[in-house]
Order: structure tokens, then sequence, then C-alpha cells
């Protein structure tokens, strides 16, 4: 079998530029922001010393605070300086403020950026108190915005307490919030249990992302005993997710044992695109390593 001459892998890196913060913290939860291209009447805002969320829950004023926050950050053309003053926004609001400030976004004026800064302290708030976070969310949360903020939940409880959040998020009664839990329950769980991601991860209904957390979780296995997760794979009725995990398998395989992964690729793949980019994954790695015995192989 011919195959391509092996392609020379450049490893990009991300820099992360760190802009200067032109703002400061008035109180816990937020935060006066000095952008030139806001209007006089933010910049009088500014000026304010902002309301001490504590303070706030139940009333109205908190709303106006929140949205005059939000508001100063959305006038701001950069994008990576946005995304710096939301990151900082959602980590530094106290951990006793962040019920009420969720509740104030969601009881204000919905927006995009609204949303983003809710969910991020909602996931906030799950790494404190999951129970609470998600007690809140199925009340109050629907849509999209509420399968996000489930599927961030099972996450942060997943990498507390894994059983706990497992128990949870078979108890919850929508079919849809069940599934979606479940599945980023199962993600989590990959990163350190990969066994129980697949047997939490094949009890799932049948659609493609639960056939991607199971291609997902056996690799995690493969990575560390993939003999086991390959006899596993084999054993799997669906034809088609047979050969997807088989596949990913011997990609993974092929870092440790390329001679056993190349193996696996051609003896338990049938002919065609899955197998051969299996096959060139493996011998890609492996010229890098051992190019005579790569050569010897082909």
């Amino acid at each position: 079998m011919k195959l391509p001459s092996p392609l020379l892998v450049i490893s990009v890196g991300f820099v992360l530029v760190s802009a200067v913060v032109l703002w400061r913290m008035e109180r816990p939860a937020w935060i006066s922001l000095s952008v030139k291209s806001a209007s006089p009447a933010v910049q009088e805002q500014e000026s304010r010393q902002p309301t001490d969320p504590q303070h706030l829950v139940g009333k109205p004023s908190a709303r106006p605070e929140i949205e005059i926050t939000l508001a100063t950050i959305e006038a701001e053309q950069d994008p990576m300086r946005r995304e710096e003053w939301m990151q900082l926004l959602a980590a530094t609001t106290s951990d006793a403020d962040l019920a009420t400030a969720i509740a104030a976004l969601q009881n204000g004026i919905h927006t995009e950026l609204s949303t983003d800064l809710q969910l991020r302290l909602l996931r906030r708030w799950a790494g404190i108190d999951p129970a609470a976070a998600a007690g809140w969310t199925t009340r109050e949360l629907s849509g999209e915005v509420r399968q996000e903020a489930l599927g961030n939940i099972a996450i942060e409880w997943a990498s507390r307490n894994l059983e706990k959040a497992i128990d949870w998020a078979k108890q919850l009664p929508a079919i849809d919030d069940q599934q979606n839990a479940l599945l980023s329950t199962a993600y989590e769980a990959a990163r350190t249990t990969p066994r129980q991601a697949l047997a939490l991860a094949v009890e799932l209904l049948e659609c493609p992302a639960r056939d991607e957390a199971i291609t997902h979780a056996a690799t995690q296995w493969a990575t560390v005993q993939p003999t086991e997760a390959a006899a596993w794979a084999i054993q799997i009725t669906d034809e088609s997710l047979r050969e997807q995990v088989l596949a990913a398998i011997a990609i993974a395989w092929g870092d440790r044992d390329p001679v056993q992964a190349a193996n696996l690729a051609v003896q338990s793949l049938s002919p065609g695109r899955l197998q051969d980019d299996a096959i060139i994954s493996v011998v890609q790695h492996w010229v890098q390593t051992q190019p005579e015995a790569a050569a010897a192989w082909v």
C-alpha cells in the first residue's frame, strides 16, 4: 500500500494579548467602566458608586445598574477588550452576590451580552453550589439558554462529585434536559473515568451527539488501556458506530504502539475513508519517531 509522504506538523501557539485594564471595581459585584465612546448619560452614571447588589434583592433598581454596566461594555468596539471585560466582570463578582446578580439579569432586558454574563455567573455558582444553581435554572430558564446552563452545571457538578451529578441528571423530568445533562456529565467523566463515561453514554438515546460522546470516551480510554478499549469497541453491534470508535482508538493507540494501532486499523476496519484516515494518521506519527520501522511496515 502506497501512502502519501508524511506532512510536517506545525504547532501554532495562540498568544494571549493582555490589554490594559481601563477600569476597576468600586464594589464587589458591579463595575464602573470608563469608555470614551460611551454616551453622556453613561458617563454620568459612571461617576456614581454602583449600588451593592446585596441590597437590591427584589428591587427594580438592581436591573438598571447591571444594564448600564453591560451597555458600557457593549459600546466597546474592540471585541478582545470587550471579552476581557466580560471575563473580569464574571470572575470578580463575589460569591455572595452570584445569585442576586443572576436573578437581576433574568428580570432585566434580555440581550446577547446579558445572557452571556448570566451563563458565566451560573457556571461559577454551579462550582460552589451545584444543587442551588440547578434548582434555579430548572425553575427560571427555558429554551437554548436553559440547555446550555444545564450542560455547564452538569460539567461543574461532575468534576466535583460524579455520582451526585449522575443522580441529579437522571431525575430531571424533561427528557431533553435529562439527555443534555447526562451527555455533558459523560464528557466530563471521560477525562478521569472513561469506562464510567462509556457506561453512561451508551444509555443515552441514539443520536449523533451520543455517538460522538461514546467515541470521545473510548478514545480517552485508549490513551491508557488501548487493548481493553479496542476489545470493548469490537463488541459494538452498530456497524457504523463500531467503525467510528475503532478508527478513533487506532489513532489514539498510535502514539504508544504504532504497530498494534496500524494492525487494528487494517484488520478491524472496512476498506474506505475511515480506514485510510486511521492508517495515514498512525503512520504519520510513526515516521517521526521510527522512520525505518514505519517504512518497513508500509
